[in-house]
Parts: C-alpha cells; structure tokens; sequence
C-alpha cells in the first residue's frame, strides 16, 4: 500500500488536495481517503448530542477544542494510538487499498509511519495562519514536497501539478505510475 500524506495548517486545503489526487488516480486503483482523525471522530461521537456531527465542517472551535484534548489525552495514553487505530481502520476494509490518503497529519510519530512505509508527506504551507499544538514546523522540514497556499488570496494547491509531484516520486522509488494505462 502507498500512503500519500497531507500536512498543513487548518484550512490549507488538505482534505481538498486528497479528493482532487483521488480522482485523478487510475480508476482501476482502490484508493481511500482516510484521516487518522478519522477514529478520533468516531470516539468523539459517544460524548456529543446525536445532533453533532463530528465531520462537520467547518469544525466549530468547541468540537475543535474537544477533538485537540480527548486526541491529546489518547496520545499521552499511547503516542502511537492514532496510527494504530488508522492502521485497524484500513485493515477492517474488505481489501486492502493499492494507495492510501492521510489528509490530516500533524505529528512527527504519524510523518514517520509514512516515511517508513517509503511514502510521500506534502506540506501545504499557509503560512499566514500557523497554529499551535502540532509539530508542523517540524513537519513542514521534513515533506517531501513544500507547497505554498494562501486561501484568503484564492492561491490554492494545484492539484494536477500534486498528482505530478506524487507520481514522479513514486517513479524514482521504482514503483508503477499512477496514471491510466
């Protein structure tokens, strides 16, 4: 399986990136987007009113606040517990994906799971709106490609020139391309 991760500030554009690069994958590939916030949702889930939804975005600053502390609190439990539980997550699929989207990575631990997995970080860099609590400075050293976005100035990632950037990544790696035959 080939993890493509997406680290950024909130509001980059990951999630959109991920969809974008979804779809201009071979559609003969199995491809999933699936956030390692993903499990972190599903817990929320059974301490919020049945009318939250935990996906909902934008994510109001109370259910951001409530993602940030119970995340934190399982990861002081177990610095690996999100990476485990993605990795259960695509593991319960009924097949396992060729390609893998993380659309949400915010920690060194979670960029090394990729890495050791010969797979590729992009870092959208809004640099306006640098948040704290995660490790993108760190992250940001570390990806493999560095794109600069500004949202406000309606600069976005473009995602035909990402899916390049992953494919000739995955073409000096000496792995198939991504495009349709």
């Amino acid at each position: 399986m080939f993890v493509i991760a997406i680290a950024g500030n909130d509001g980059a554009g990951k999630s959109t990136v991920a969809r974008s690069i979804r779809e201009l994958i071979d559609p003969h590939r199995d491809c999933v987007i699936r956030p390692l916030a993903e499990s972190l949702r599903e817990e929320i889930r059974q301490f919020v009113p049945p009318t939250v939804d935990p996906w909902q975005k934008p994510t109001p600053e109370w259910l951001r606040d409530l993602l940030k502390g119970w995340g934190g609190l399982r990861r002081s439990q177990d610095p690996e517990y999100w990476i485990k539980a993605w990795v259960q997550g695509i593991n319960l699929r009924e097949s396992r994906p060729e390609i893998a989207i993380i659309d949400d990575l915010r920690y060194l631990n979670e960029l090394n799971f990729v890495k050791e997995r010969q797979g590729m970080v992009i870092f959208l860099d809004r640099q306006s709106r640098m948040k704290a609590g995660y490790e993108l400075d760190e992250l940001k050293r570390y990806a493999d490609q560095r794109i600069l976005v500004d949202p406000v100035g309606k600069v976005y990632a473009s995602p035909t020139l990402t899916f390049h950037l992953i494919n000739d990544f995955r073409l000096r790696q000496g792995l198939q391309s991504l495009f349709s035959a």
